[in-house]
Protein backbone atom coordinates (compact mmCIF):
# COMPACT_ATOMS: atom_id res chain seq x y z
CA UNK A 1 0.00 0.00 0.00
CA UNK A 2 2.69 2.19 0.57
CA UNK A 3 4.56 1.85 -2.56
CA UNK A 4 1.36 2.39 -4.33
CA UNK A 5 0.69 6.00 -2.86
CA UNK A 6 4.19 7.23 -2.83
CA UNK A 7 5.99 5.68 -5.73
CA UNK A 8 4.71 8.70 -8.26
CA UNK A 9 5.72 11.10 -6.03
CA UNK A 10 9.40 9.88 -5.31
CA UNK A 11 11.89 11.58 -7.05
CA UNK A 12 13.63 8.32 -8.06
CA UNK A 13 10.56 7.23 -9.90
CA UNK A 14 8.94 10.29 -11.58
CA UNK A 15 10.38 10.38 -14.63
CA UNK A 16 9.08 7.02 -15.66
CA UNK A 17 6.00 8.11 -14.37
CA UNK A 18 3.55 8.83 -17.44
CA UNK A 19 2.16 11.90 -16.12
CA UNK A 20 5.28 13.94 -15.20
CA UNK A 21 6.57 15.46 -18.32
CA UNK A 22 10.68 16.36 -18.67
CA UNK A 23 10.52 19.13 -16.29
CA UNK A 24 9.10 17.15 -13.34
CA UNK A 25 5.78 18.73 -13.95
CA UNK A 26 2.68 16.37 -13.77
CA UNK A 27 0.44 16.71 -17.07
CA UNK A 28 -2.14 18.04 -18.51
CA UNK A 29 -0.23 21.79 -17.43
CA UNK A 30 -3.13 23.78 -17.63
CA UNK A 31 -4.49 22.42 -14.82
CA UNK A 32 -1.76 24.43 -12.65
CA UNK A 33 -4.02 27.44 -13.90
CA UNK A 34 -7.50 25.76 -13.25
CA UNK A 35 -6.35 24.79 -9.48
CA UNK A 36 -4.50 27.84 -9.15
CA UNK A 37 -8.23 29.75 -9.90
CA UNK A 38 -9.60 27.77 -7.63
CA UNK A 39 -7.75 28.44 -5.02
CA UNK A 40 -7.90 31.72 -5.78
CA UNK A 41 -11.59 31.99 -5.17
CA UNK A 42 -11.30 29.53 -1.99
CA UNK A 43 -9.26 32.26 -0.86
CA UNK A 44 -12.01 35.01 -1.43
CA UNK A 45 -14.26 32.92 -0.12
CA UNK A 46 -12.05 32.50 3.21
CA UNK A 47 -11.66 36.14 3.38
CA UNK A 48 -15.49 37.30 3.13
CA UNK A 49 -15.98 34.31 5.80
CA UNK A 50 -13.23 35.53 8.49
CA UNK A 51 -14.32 38.87 7.94
CA UNK A 52 -18.25 37.85 9.00
CA UNK A 53 -16.62 35.75 12.02
CA UNK A 54 -14.50 39.26 13.31
CA UNK A 55 -17.68 41.13 12.66
CA UNK A 56 -19.87 38.61 15.07
CA UNK A 57 -17.27 38.51 17.74
CA UNK A 58 -14.84 41.72 17.58
CA UNK A 59 -13.47 40.75 20.83
CA UNK A 60 -12.18 37.13 19.24
CA UNK A 61 -8.22 37.75 18.49
CA UNK A 62 -6.54 36.86 15.24
CA UNK A 63 -4.63 33.68 17.18
CA UNK A 64 -7.56 32.22 18.34
CA UNK A 65 -9.79 32.71 15.15
CA UNK A 66 -6.22 30.60 13.61
CA UNK A 67 -6.30 28.06 16.10
CA UNK A 68 -9.98 26.93 15.71
CA UNK A 69 -9.17 27.00 11.91
CA UNK A 70 -6.18 24.58 12.48
CA UNK A 71 -8.07 22.31 14.43
CA UNK A 72 -10.94 21.94 11.86
CA UNK A 73 -8.57 21.60 9.00
CA UNK A 74 -6.18 19.41 10.86
CA UNK A 75 -9.59 16.87 11.88
CA UNK A 76 -10.35 17.40 8.33
CA UNK A 77 -7.16 16.02 6.88
CA UNK A 78 -7.15 13.05 9.29
CA UNK A 79 -10.23 12.10 7.57
CA UNK A 80 -9.28 12.36 4.29
CA UNK A 81 -6.23 10.33 4.62
CA UNK A 82 -8.27 7.62 6.56
CA UNK A 83 -6.15 4.24 7.16
CA UNK A 84 -3.35 5.47 5.17
CA UNK A 85 -2.39 8.57 8.13
CA UNK A 86 1.13 7.07 8.73
CA UNK A 87 1.73 6.67 5.08
CA UNK A 88 0.80 10.03 4.11
CA UNK A 89 2.91 11.29 7.07
CA UNK A 90 5.88 9.73 6.63
CA UNK A 91 8.57 11.66 4.48
CA UNK A 92 12.26 11.36 3.53
CA UNK A 93 14.81 13.17 5.50
CA UNK A 94 15.33 15.36 2.89
CA UNK A 95 12.52 17.14 3.11
CA UNK A 96 11.86 17.95 6.72
CA UNK A 97 14.19 21.52 6.73
CA UNK A 98 12.03 22.34 3.83
CA UNK A 99 8.72 21.33 5.18
CA UNK A 100 9.67 23.49 8.18
CA UNK A 101 10.60 26.37 6.69
CA UNK A 102 7.26 25.78 4.65
CA UNK A 103 5.65 25.96 8.05
CA UNK A 104 7.26 29.03 9.68
CA UNK A 105 6.46 31.15 6.49
CA UNK A 106 2.73 29.77 6.70
CA UNK A 107 2.23 31.14 9.96
CA UNK A 108 3.90 34.46 9.12
CA UNK A 109 1.15 34.26 5.92
CA UNK A 110 -1.53 33.49 8.06
CA UNK A 111 -0.73 35.93 10.53
CA UNK A 112 -0.79 39.00 7.84
CA UNK A 113 -3.83 37.97 6.26
CA UNK A 114 -5.83 37.30 9.30
CA UNK A 115 -4.64 40.78 10.48
CA UNK A 116 -5.09 42.27 7.56
CA UNK A 117 -8.75 40.75 7.29
CA UNK A 118 -9.39 41.78 10.56
CA UNK A 119 -8.62 45.52 10.25
CA UNK A 120 -8.85 46.75 6.76
CA UNK A 121 -11.27 46.47 3.71
CA UNK A 122 -10.65 43.08 1.79
CA UNK A 123 -9.96 45.37 -1.32
CA UNK A 124 -7.40 46.52 0.02
CA UNK A 125 -5.50 43.19 0.82
CA UNK A 126 -6.52 42.21 -2.86
CA UNK A 127 -4.60 44.82 -4.12
CA UNK A 128 -1.80 43.87 -2.16
CA UNK A 129 -1.67 40.68 -2.93
CA UNK A 130 -1.42 41.75 -6.70
CA UNK A 131 2.11 42.16 -6.07
CA UNK A 132 2.52 39.19 -5.52
CA UNK A 133 3.04 38.30 -9.38
CA UNK A 134 5.91 40.07 -9.79
CA UNK A 135 7.78 39.75 -6.94
CA UNK A 136 7.43 35.60 -7.54
CA UNK A 137 8.90 36.71 -11.25
CA UNK A 138 11.61 38.27 -9.98
CA UNK A 139 12.11 35.61 -7.07
CA UNK A 140 11.98 32.83 -10.02
CA UNK A 141 14.26 34.58 -12.25
CA UNK A 142 16.95 35.04 -8.93
CA UNK A 143 16.58 31.87 -7.44
CA UNK A 144 15.35 29.17 -10.13
CA UNK A 145 16.78 31.08 -13.30
CA UNK A 146 12.81 30.23 -14.67
CA UNK A 147 11.97 33.30 -16.53
CA UNK A 148 8.77 33.57 -18.63
CA UNK A 149 8.25 33.70 -22.04
CA UNK A 150 7.23 36.87 -24.26
CA UNK A 151 3.74 35.96 -24.21
CA UNK A 152 3.46 35.37 -20.53
CA UNK A 153 5.36 38.47 -19.97
CA UNK A 154 3.13 40.19 -21.64
CA UNK A 155 0.05 38.52 -20.08
CA UNK A 156 1.48 39.79 -16.62
CA UNK A 157 2.57 43.59 -17.72
CA UNK A 158 -0.89 43.81 -19.31
CA UNK A 159 -2.80 41.90 -16.34
CA UNK A 160 -0.57 44.66 -13.56
CA UNK A 161 -1.38 47.21 -15.79
CA UNK A 162 -5.37 46.35 -15.57
CA UNK A 163 -4.92 46.34 -11.77
CA UNK A 164 -3.34 50.09 -11.93
CA UNK A 165 -6.46 51.04 -13.76
CA UNK A 166 -9.15 49.33 -11.11
CA UNK A 167 -6.67 50.96 -8.33
CA UNK A 168 -6.70 54.02 -10.09
CA UNK A 169 -10.82 54.00 -10.41
CA UNK A 170 -12.72 55.58 -7.81
CA UNK A 171 -14.52 53.07 -5.17
CA UNK A 172 -16.56 53.62 -1.80
CA UNK A 173 -15.54 51.80 0.98
CA UNK A 174 -17.64 53.61 3.57
CA UNK A 175 -19.41 50.35 3.98
CA UNK A 176 -16.22 48.38 4.81
CA UNK A 177 -15.25 50.63 7.84
CA UNK A 178 -12.71 48.70 10.35
CA UNK A 179 -14.50 46.90 13.28
CA UNK A 180 -12.98 48.29 16.01
CA UNK A 181 -11.98 52.04 14.58
CA UNK A 182 -9.75 53.46 17.86
CA UNK A 183 -7.41 50.53 16.73
CA UNK A 184 -4.14 51.60 15.55
CA UNK A 185 -3.83 50.96 12.06
CA UNK A 186 -0.19 50.56 12.01
CA UNK A 187 0.11 46.69 12.30
CA UNK A 188 -2.90 45.78 9.96
CA UNK A 189 -1.02 48.12 7.23
CA UNK A 190 2.28 46.62 7.58
CA UNK A 191 0.82 43.06 7.40
CA UNK A 192 -0.88 44.27 4.30
CA UNK A 193 2.42 45.03 3.03
CA UNK A 194 4.52 42.10 4.27
CA UNK A 195 1.63 39.81 1.89
CA UNK A 196 2.86 39.70 -1.27
CA UNK A 197 6.77 39.28 -0.12
CA UNK A 198 5.31 36.44 2.30
CA UNK A 199 3.31 34.12 -0.78
CA UNK A 200 6.10 34.57 -3.28
CA UNK A 201 8.21 33.13 -0.90
CA UNK A 202 6.54 30.60 -0.08
CA UNK A 203 5.35 29.83 -3.58
CA UNK A 204 9.26 29.47 -4.47
CA UNK A 205 9.50 26.84 -1.86
CA UNK A 206 6.47 25.26 -2.67
CA UNK A 207 8.11 24.61 -6.35
CA UNK A 208 11.02 22.75 -4.51
CA UNK A 209 8.54 20.07 -2.73
CA UNK A 210 5.94 19.49 -5.57
CA UNK A 211 7.19 15.60 -5.33
CA UNK A 212 5.16 15.84 -1.84
CA UNK A 213 1.31 14.23 -1.92
CA UNK A 214 -0.91 17.26 -0.88
CA UNK A 215 -1.72 15.44 1.65
CA UNK A 216 1.31 15.24 3.50
CA UNK A 217 2.66 18.65 3.32
CA UNK A 218 -1.33 19.97 3.58
CA UNK A 219 -1.32 18.19 6.70
CA UNK A 220 1.73 19.24 8.11
CA UNK A 221 0.59 22.68 7.48
CA UNK A 222 -2.34 22.44 9.90
CA UNK A 223 -0.73 20.71 12.63
CA UNK A 224 1.70 23.62 12.91
CA UNK A 225 -1.21 25.70 12.90
CA UNK A 226 -2.56 24.47 15.88
CA UNK A 227 0.85 24.01 17.50
CA UNK A 228 1.84 27.25 17.30
CA UNK A 229 -1.27 29.49 18.15
CA UNK A 230 -2.90 27.52 20.71
CA UNK A 231 -0.08 29.02 23.25
CA UNK A 232 -0.64 32.61 21.63
CA UNK A 233 -4.53 32.23 21.68
CA UNK A 234 -4.61 31.46 25.42
CA UNK A 235 -2.65 34.23 26.35
CA UNK A 236 -4.76 36.60 24.05
CA UNK A 237 -7.49 38.42 25.54
CA UNK A 238 -10.30 36.50 26.69
CA UNK A 239 -8.22 33.58 25.52
CA UNK A 240 -10.18 30.06 24.62
CA UNK A 241 -13.30 31.08 27.00
CA UNK A 242 -14.16 33.30 24.27
CA UNK A 243 -16.21 30.06 23.01
CA UNK A 244 -18.09 30.47 25.49
CA UNK A 245 -19.69 33.56 23.23
CA UNK A 246 -20.43 31.36 20.11
CA UNK A 247 -23.80 31.00 18.91
CA UNK A 248 -24.52 27.87 16.04
CA UNK A 249 -23.72 30.38 13.45
CA UNK A 250 -20.49 30.86 14.73
CA UNK A 251 -19.63 27.17 15.30
CA UNK A 252 -20.90 26.98 12.00
CA UNK A 253 -18.30 29.46 10.22
CA UNK A 254 -15.57 28.05 11.95
CA UNK A 255 -16.25 24.44 11.01
CA UNK A 256 -16.49 25.43 7.25
CA UNK A 257 -13.49 28.00 7.62
CA UNK A 258 -11.09 25.01 9.02
CA UNK A 259 -12.15 22.59 6.07
CA UNK A 260 -12.27 25.51 3.08
CA UNK A 261 -8.43 26.00 4.85
CA UNK A 262 -7.39 22.24 4.37
CA UNK A 263 -8.86 22.21 0.63
CA UNK A 264 -6.97 25.38 0.01
CA UNK A 265 -3.52 23.87 0.96
CA UNK A 266 -4.60 20.56 -1.29
CA UNK A 267 -5.24 22.93 -4.30
CA UNK A 268 -2.68 25.26 -4.25
CA UNK A 269 -0.22 22.16 -3.84
CA UNK A 270 -2.00 20.24 -6.94
CA UNK A 271 -1.30 24.15 -8.88
CA UNK A 272 2.33 23.83 -7.94
CA UNK A 273 2.69 20.03 -9.21
CA UNK A 274 1.56 21.10 -12.74
CA UNK A 275 3.08 24.73 -13.31
CA UNK A 276 5.65 27.00 -12.73
CA UNK A 277 4.52 29.53 -9.49
CA UNK A 278 5.73 32.36 -12.08
CA UNK A 279 3.27 31.13 -14.45
CA UNK A 280 0.57 30.63 -12.10
CA UNK A 281 1.70 34.11 -10.57
CA UNK A 282 -0.47 36.24 -12.97
CA UNK A 283 -3.93 34.32 -11.75
CA UNK A 284 -3.55 36.19 -8.47
CA UNK A 285 -4.86 39.17 -10.30
CA UNK A 286 -8.12 37.29 -10.17
CA UNK A 287 -8.49 37.63 -6.53
CA UNK A 288 -8.86 42.14 -7.17
CA UNK A 289 -11.68 41.03 -9.58
CA UNK A 290 -13.49 38.77 -7.89
CA UNK A 291 -12.91 40.68 -4.33
CA UNK A 292 -14.70 43.86 -5.77
CA UNK A 293 -17.65 41.83 -7.07
CA UNK A 294 -18.43 39.98 -3.78
CA UNK A 295 -17.44 43.56 -2.02
CA UNK A 296 -20.64 44.60 -3.88
CA UNK A 297 -23.11 41.97 -3.46
CA UNK A 298 -22.27 41.37 0.20
CA UNK A 299 -20.54 44.52 1.80
CA UNK A 300 -22.36 47.11 -1.20
CA UNK A 301 -19.05 48.61 -2.15
CA UNK A 302 -19.47 50.54 -5.13
CA UNK A 303 -16.25 50.89 -7.58
CA UNK A 304 -16.77 53.38 -10.77
CA UNK A 305 -16.91 52.53 -14.57
CA UNK A 306 -12.86 53.11 -14.50
CA UNK A 307 -12.49 49.78 -12.07
CA UNK A 308 -14.80 48.30 -14.54
CA UNK A 309 -12.51 48.58 -17.13
CA UNK A 310 -9.36 47.68 -15.47
CA UNK A 311 -11.67 44.31 -14.23
CA UNK A 312 -12.56 43.97 -18.18
CA UNK A 313 -8.42 44.08 -19.09
CA UNK A 314 -7.54 41.70 -16.22
CA UNK A 315 -10.55 39.04 -17.14
CA UNK A 316 -9.48 39.05 -21.33
CA UNK A 317 -6.11 39.00 -21.16
CA UNK A 318 -6.09 36.18 -18.90
CA UNK A 319 -8.69 34.53 -20.68
CA UNK A 320 -7.03 34.81 -23.65
CA UNK A 321 -3.71 32.92 -22.40
CA UNK A 322 -5.74 30.41 -20.66
CA UNK A 323 -7.33 29.65 -23.93
CA UNK A 324 -4.17 29.50 -26.09
CA UNK A 325 -2.26 27.24 -23.30
CA UNK A 326 -5.72 24.57 -23.51
CA UNK A 327 -5.45 24.62 -27.28
CA UNK A 328 -1.81 24.38 -27.70
CA UNK A 329 -1.71 21.40 -24.62
CA UNK A 330 -5.25 19.58 -26.94
CA UNK A 331 -2.98 20.15 -30.09
CA UNK A 332 0.38 18.73 -28.88
CA UNK A 333 -1.30 16.03 -27.53
CA UNK A 334 -3.32 15.07 -30.86
CA UNK A 335 -0.18 15.08 -32.50
CA UNK A 336 1.21 12.79 -30.82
Amino acid sequence: MQSDLKEPLLPTTQSKHPKIDPEGFRTPRWLGYVFQLTFVLQVCFQEILSKIAYQRNPDMAVPQLLFFIGIGSSLTFIILMGRDLKVYLSVERGYILSIFLRIALSMMLLGCVYTSVKYLPLIYIALSVNLNPIITVILSYLLLKKGLGLMDTAVLLISFGGVVVIILGTYDTTTQSTSNSDVSLVLPFIAMLLLPFVISASSILQRQMRKLSGYTLGSYLCFGMVAFFCPIAILTGKGLAIVQEFQWVDWGLVIVLGVNNAYMNITRIKASQHEEPAKLASVMYFQCVFQLLFDVLLFHTVFSGLSMIGIGIVLSIVTVRWIIGIRKQFFASSKI
